[in-house]
């Protein structure tokens, strides 16, 4: 009887619509980057593919990983975990709400002449969750959010070795 529903469910899954919503949000963090520096990211937007056995990521129409450098990898890896996390508040898909990163102790510097500072890439995260009705939850350790407004920060006063 379980697998008769089971296989009734799967035909309901529309994998490109599944598809289509993840792009969206991945492109929304990626404009939300731009706004403020349109030299962030300069690619055209990822595409996902997914099936029932695989799924792929695409950036220009080649594999993300051969078709962006180390920097851009950073917003790409970003922009999929907003798009997982923005999902939540899709009825039909049934994600958590909750996203944990812990950040390097450094990240490259992408900005020129400007004092190290990761903010600019988990600010998109706060807006999501200033803005969804839906409860989620992110939780971002690094050592440089020198100026993000509107979340809560515990600071370390030292390190653990």
């Amino acid at each position: 009887k379980l697998d008769m529903l089971l296989d009734t469910r799967e035909e309901e899954i529309n994998f490109e619509e599944a598809a289509s919503w993840l792009e969206d949000e991945m492109a929304n963090y990626l404009n939300k980057l731009n706004e403020n520096n349109p030299d962030r990211w300069l690619h055209p937007r990822p595409t996902f593919h997914i099936g029932e056995k695989s799924f792929a990521f695409k950036v220009s129409n080649r594999n993300w990983s051969k078709a962006i450098g180390a920097t851009s990898a950073l917003y790409f890896f970003l922009s999929y975990h907003y798009g997982l996390l923005a999902l939540t508040k899709q009825e039909k898909c049934n994600y958590p709400g909750l996203l944990i990163i812990d950040f390097a102790p450094e990240l490259p510097n992408t900005e020129k002449n400007i004092t190290y500072n990761e903010s600019y890439v988990i600010e998109p995260f706060v807006a999501l969750c200033a803005s969804s009705e839906v409860p989620m939850q992110v939780i971002i350790t690094g050592n440089a959010f020198q100026t993000v407004q509107g979340v809560n920060v515990i600071s370390m006063s030292s390190t653990w070795e």
